[in-house]
């Protein structure tokens, strides 16, 4: 529970990357719930043989990149901090959307939740910007 809160504090930019443990065993146990997660998240739309694809493409895409990032950068150290954060900030939305996605899913006309998903993805850059911004070592604007 307390890496959920410190997780929610990286989503609200008073914490970094920095705050996390540098571990394996955490790294995964993110990625796992950050997994199920976003499969909540594809079910919404799709079945689980269409949408497991997407969200393992992604996923690795993010692994891929995150890592490229740090190892240009000479911040190779930092990745299992950086993805870390990245991995848990992003379940943390995903659940926080989630709600939202399903009540668009089943009414046509409700702005709101519309409005509050594209908020929340506006949502999701930012924190990727400050993630990177702290594993970079870089300015905000550099990050985003």
């Amino acid at each position: 529970m307390i890496f959920i809160r410190v997780f929610w504090d990286i989503c609200r930019g008073i914490k970094g990357p920095e705050d996390l443990p540098s571990s394996s065993f955490f790294l995964l146990s993110v990625l796992l719930a950050n997994l199920i997660a976003a499969i909540a998240v594809v079910l919404v739309e799709t079945t689980l043989a269409k949408g497991l694809p997407q969200v393992l493409l992604s996923l690795l895409w993010l692994v891929g990149y995150c890592y490229a990032v740090l190892f240009m950068s000479g911040r190779a150290v930092r990745f299992q901090q950086t993805l870390t954060a990245l991995l848990g900030t992003d379940m943390l939305i995903s659940i926080i959307a989630l709600p939202f996605l399903m009540w668009m899913k089943r009414t046509v006309d409700v702005p709101i939740a519309y409005y509050v998903v594209i908020g929340l993805m506006c949502w999701s850059l930012i924190i990727v910007g400050h993630i990177l911004r702290h594993a970079l070592s870089t300015t905000h604007a550099f990050g985003l």
